[in-house]
C-alpha cells in the first residue's frame, strides 16, 4: 500500500508538471502572436577583418588574453631570455632539448611536485578569443600544461590568425595526435557563483607575444 501510494503520489507530480510546462508554452504562443515578444536578432554590422593589420590582430588578441584573465606582453625574440631569468626563475623551459628529455616519460606525481612554471611555444594565437594552439609536439607530456601552476605559452606574433575558421584550415589535416586551445587561465565557478582558479589547470596564463 505505502509502495502504491508513493508511486501515486509521483505521478500527480509528473502531471502537474506538465500541466505547468504547458501553460507556459501556451502563454508564450499567446504573446508571440499578439506581437507582444520579438525573438528576431539585431543584424550585427559587419566588420572587414580580413584586411586588419598585423598591428590591430596583435591588439585583438591581447584584449582578448586579458578578457580572459590571462598576462600578456609583447617581446623581441631576444628579450625572452632576460625575461625568464627575472620574472619567472626556474621556469621548466620546454624549448630546451635537455629539459624535453628530462620530462618524458615522467610519472605525474612526480611532474606535480617539480612544475611550479612551464614554457611551452605555442603553434598559433586566435585574435577573436585569445586561444593558443598547442597539440603533443610542443611538451614531451600532455600533462605539463595543466598541472603546472603558472603556464606560459609563447607565439609568434606572424602566427595570429583573425577566428576561429582560421585557425581550424591551419590546422586541417595536420593533426596526428592530441592537440588543444587554450584561453586563459583555469577557472570555475558554483552555483554560489564562487569563482576557483586551478581547478582544472593552470592558476595563472601569461603569453609572451614574440616579434622579430
Amino acid at each position: 500500500m505505502f509502495q502504491y501510494n508513493l508511486l501515486k503520489s509521483g505521478t500527480d507530480k509528473m502531471k502537474a508538471i506538465n500541466s505547468s510546462r504547458q501553460k507556459i508554452v501556451e502563454n508564450i504562443r499567446k504573446s508571440m502572436m499578439a506581437g507582444g515578444i520579438s525573438h528576431t536578432l539585431p543584424q550585427l554590422p559587419f566588420t572587414d577583418i580580413e584586411s586588419e593589420s598585423k598591428e590591430e590582430l596583435y591588439e585583438r588578441f591581447s584584449q582578448s588574453l586579458k578578457t580572459a584573465g590571462a598576462r600578456v606582453v609583447l617581446l623581441d625574440v631576444s628579450e625572452l631570455e632576460g625575461y625568464l631569468k627575472e620574472k619567472c626563475p626556474g621556469v621548466i623551459d620546454l624549448r630546451e632539448k635537455s629539459v624535453w628529455e628530462r620530462y618524458k616519460g615522467m610519472k605525474p606525481s612526480e611532474m606535480e611536485a617539480k612544475a611550479g612554471s612551464v614554457l611551452v611555444s605555442g603553434k598559433m594565437g586566435v585574435a577573436e578569443n585569445g586561444a593558443v594552439w598547442v597539440d603533443e609536439t610542443c611538451f614531451p607530456e600532455r600533462l605539463l600544461p595543466f598541472i603546472t601552476g603558472n603556464l606560459i605559452l609563447s607565439v609568434d606574433e606572424k602566427k595570429i590568425v583573425r577566428d576561429m575558421h582560421a585557425a581550424y584550415a591551419a590546422i586541417a589535416g595536420k593533426l596526428q595526435g592530441f592537440g588543444v586551445f587554450i584561453s586563459g587561465p583555469s577557472k570555475t565557478a558554483d552555483i554560489e557563483q564562487s569563482l576557483v582558479y586551478g581547478a582544472h589547470g593552470a592558476i595563472s596564463l601569461d603569453v609572451v607575444i614574440l616579434r622579430g
